[in-house]
C-alpha cells in the first residue's frame, strides 16, 4: 500500500521536476546583455541605429548567445572611455594601429575588421595641394580641415598638422560647411563623407584617396582585462566564420 502511494506520489512530481529542468538549462544559457558605445559613423553605424556594423554584431548575437545594446555618444573619445572604465564592454570603429598610447594602455583591439579608404573632399584645388604641401612642411596659409568628433589626435599623429588646423564636428556639419566654404578640406572614410555628400544634395565637391593606396581597418576595442580578453576572442570566433565580403560587398568594392 505504501509502495502505490510512493509510485503514486512520484509520478505526480515528475513534471515538475521537468519542467525544473528546463528553466534551469534556460538559466544557463540566458542571454548575457552586452554594452557597445559608438559614435555615429554612417554608414557603419546611422541615426536610425542600422548599419553595416550594427548588422554584423546581429548577425552573431544567437550564435555567442549576447544581446548587444548600442549606445550612440558625440565622440570616439567618449565611446572608448567609457569601455576602458568598466561602463560598457565594446567601442565600435577604432582604428586598428592607429590610435593613441593611452588607448593601448588600456584596450585591446579586435582580429576582425572592415577596410575604409581615408579621403580628402575639397572644392577648390588650390585648398588641396595646400593641404598636400601642409603635410610635407609648415606652411603660412591658415588651412581648415574637418574631422569627425573626437579624431584630432589621429589627424595629428597621420598627417603631422598642429591641433589648431582641425575642427571637430558631426560629418552633416562637415559637409555643409565645405559646401559654404567654411573649411577647405574633410579627411575621413570615403564612405561616411559620400552619404553626407548625397544626403544633402552638394555638388562640385572633389575627393581624393590620401594617403595615396592607404587603408584603415575598422574594428572594435575590448577593456584589457581577462573579460574583455574572453569576449573579445569569443567574438573573433564567431566572426571570422562569415564571410564579410559576401555581406558588405559595398565596402570591398575597389
Amino acid at each position: 500500500m505504501e509502495l502505490r502511494r510512493f509510485q503514486k506520489f512520484a509520478l505526480s512530481i515528475l513534471p515538475l521536476i521537468f519542467l525544473g529542468l528546463m528553466f534551469s538549462t534556460h538559466s544557463a544559457r540566458a542571454t548575457e546583455k552586452i554594452r557597445v558605445m559608438a559614435e555615429l559613423a554612417p554608414p557603419f553605424l546611422n541615426a536610425d541605429g542600422s548599419g553595416y556594423s550594427i548588422a554584423l554584431l546581429r548577425e552573431i548575437e544567437q550564435e555567442v548567445g549576447m544581446e548587444f545594446t548600442v549606445q550612440v555618444v558625440s565622440s570616439f573619445e567618449r565611446a572608448w572611455r567609457y569601455v576602458a572604465s568598466g561602463d560598457a564592454d565594446i567601442v565600435l570603429h577604432i582604428a586598428q594601429g592607429k590610435e593613441g598610447i593611452e588607448f593601448y594602455n588600456n584596450m585591446l583591439e579586435s582580429s576582425w575588421y572592415f577596410p575604409v579608404h581615408p579621403t580628402i573632399y575639397f572644392k577648390d584645388v588650390a585648398k588641396r595641394d595646400l593641404f598636400l604641401k601642409a603635410t610635407k612642411e609648415p606652411v603660412d596659409e591658415l588651412l581648415r580641415i574637418g574631422l569627425p568628433m573626437g579624431n584630432v589626435h589621429y589627424g595629428v599623429s597621420s598627417l603631422g598638422l598642429p591641433s589648431g588646423t582641425f575642427l571637430q564636428a558631426p560629418m552633416d556639419s562637415l559637409v555643409l560647411q565645405l559646401d559654404k566654404d567654411r573649411i577647405d578640406i574633410i579627411w575621413c572614410m570615403k564612405l561616411t563623407v559620400d552619404r553626407a555628400l548625397r544626403k544633402h544634395n552638394i555638388q562640385g565637391v572633389s575627393s581624393m584617396r590620401y594617403p595615396v593606396g592607404a587603408t584603415i581597418h575598422l574594428g572594435a576595442g575590448y577593456r584589457a582585462t581577462s573579460g574583455g580578453r574572453k569576449l573579445q576572442q569569443k567574438l573573433d570566433t564567431a566572426i571570422s566564420k562569415l564571410n564579410l565580403e559576401e555581406m558588405f560587398p559595398n565596402i570591398y568594392q575597389k
